[in-house]
């Protein structure tokens, strides 16, 4: 058996000869059931491992700071915690990037598949939203706003769709389905990968009445970008997934008055 070199990445179709990633099971092109990839060595599983525990430290970190330390709750704050996150994913996506360059192309999109997501994306969106306000009222007796902390804020609207929407769809599809994932497909089988990156994607949110969502959500984003072996339709979900949040909560939900808007 011939084992995989750390720049391996691509491999060639079975029976069309076209390029496509190393850890598909069909071929994009043609279709075909794929051979399983060759393992990687121990010792190279366990440098991929170690890079993915130090990755998620980090990033653990920066969000208990954020989240425990009540200094860190100002706008100045939020923009501190995101541009440390955001260095966090750029480092090891930079240090990896010939490995999960591919990822990161989106050669064959495709606008009725971009629509079908979009619209699973808003779907899931609206029934995580009714479900979680039934869940805190019935538990803690009130609901938890975005608004709020960015109402004082000039142009309140647009800092909390940034923030709350366009960062993280990009940064945490980056670093979980970009990075994260593709060192656990390296590790171990492709459902087991999933499921660890989905299990710590939600951990890292520090929320546990939210782990009912956020683990089939990041589930089904890592089960796309390994179908479509590109990050771009995970990308668009999940922004699309936190906009429809911040428009229920804009133009329904919200029980104060929204002078900020632009």
């Amino acid at each position: 058996m011939t084992l995989l070199t750390e720049t391996t990445e691509l491999k060639k179709c079975t029976a069309c000869d076209e390029e496509i990633s190393q850890y598909a099971h069909f071929c994009h092109h043609c279709g075909t059931l794929q051979s399983a990839p060759d393992e990687l060595p121990l010792n190279q599983k366990m440098d991929k491992l170690w890079e993915a525990i130090a990755f998620f430290g980090i990033e653990l970190t920066i969000c208990c700071l954020f989240g425990f330390i009540e200094s860190f709750h100002t706008i100045k704050g939020e923009i501190v915690t995101v541009s440390l996150l955001a260095v966090n994913k750029t480092v090891f996506i930079v240090r990896n990037w010939s490995k999960i360059k591919p990822v990161f192309t989106w050669n064959s999109w495709s606008f009725p598949k971009l629509m079908l997501y979009t619209a699973i994306a808003v779907l899931a969106s609206v029934t995580v939203h009714y479900t979680t306000q039934w869940l805190n009222v019935s538990i803690f007796s009130g609901n938890v706003y975005y608004f709020p902390f960015f109402q004082k804020y000039r142009f309140a609207a647009l800092l909390m769709v940034l923030f709350v929407a366009v960062l993280p769809a990009v940064t945490e599809e980056f670093g979980f389905r970009g990075f994260m994932l593709r060192q656990f497909l390296a590790i171990t089988d492709q459902q087991q990968a999933l499921g660890i990156t989905s299990l710590l994607f939600a951990f890292v949110h520090l929320s546990f009445l939210s782990l009912f969502w956020l683990i089939p959500f990041a589930w089904f984003l890592g089960y796309v970008r390994i179908k479509e072996e590109t990050i771009w339709y995970g990308v668009v979900m999940h922004f699309c997934f936190n906009l429809t949040t911040c428009l229920f909560e804009l133009l329904y939900i919200h029980p104060y008055p929204i002078p900020n808007l632009p």
